[in-house]
C-alpha cells in the first residue's frame, strides 16, 4: 500500500509545500517585516549586540519564515505517514526554527508565523485529500456492489 501511494502522496506533499510558500509570499509582501540585521543595524555597526550571519545576509521581507513552514509542513506530512517518528520531525522543525534566529535570518515571531502556517495550511490540505481518498474508495465500492 506504501508504494502504491508514494507517488500521489509524493505529488500531494510537493502541492502542499508550494500552497505553503505562495501564502508565505503573500504574507511577507504585505507584512514587508525587515530582518534583524536590518532593523538592528545600528546597534550591529556601534559593535553593541552581534548576530550570526551564515551565508549571505539578508534584510528584507522577514516574516513569516519560509524556510521553518517548510519544515513544519515537512513534519505535519511525515508524521501522518510515519507516525513513531513523530516525534522527531516535529524536534528537527523545531531545531530548524529556531536555527533561522540563531543564523539572524528571523525574529521569534518570523518563525512561529512560518510554524503556524506549515502546520495550518498541510492539516487542511491533507484532510481535504484524505476525505477525497475516502470518498473515492467508497464509491468504488458502491459501483463493485451495484453492478454484481
Amino acid at each position: 500500500n506504501n508504494r502504491v501511494t508514494f507517488k500521489s502522496d509524493f505529488i500531494i506533499f510537493i502541492v502542499v509545500l508550494l500552497c505553503g510558500g505562495i501564502v508565505i509570499q503573500i504574507l511577507k509582501f504585505l507584512f514587508d517585516k525587515a530582518r534583524p540585521l536590518k532593523s538592528l543595524q545600528d546597534l550591529i555597526a556601534a559593535n553593541q549586540i552581534h548576530v550570526k550571519v551564515l551565508l549571505g545576509p539578508l534584510r528584507e521581507k522577514g516574516f513569516p519564515s519560509g524556510h521553518t513552514q517548510s519544515v513544519f509542513a515537512a513534519a505535519v506530512f511525515l508524521s501522518k505517514k510515519i507516525k513513531k517518528f513523530a516525534w522527531l520531525f516535529f524536534i528537527v522543525a523545531f531545531l530548524s526554527g529556531i536555527s533561522r534566529i540563531y543564523v539572524g535570518a528571523h525574529y521569534f515571531s518570523d518563525v512561529i508565523g512560518g510554524m503556524i502556517i506549515g502546520i495550518v495550511v498541510t492539516e487542511f490540505f491533507y484532510r481535504i485529500i484524505e476525505k477525497r481518498r475516502k470518498t473515492g474508495t467508497e464509491e468504488t465500492t458502491i459501483v463493485i456492489q451495484t453492478t454484481k
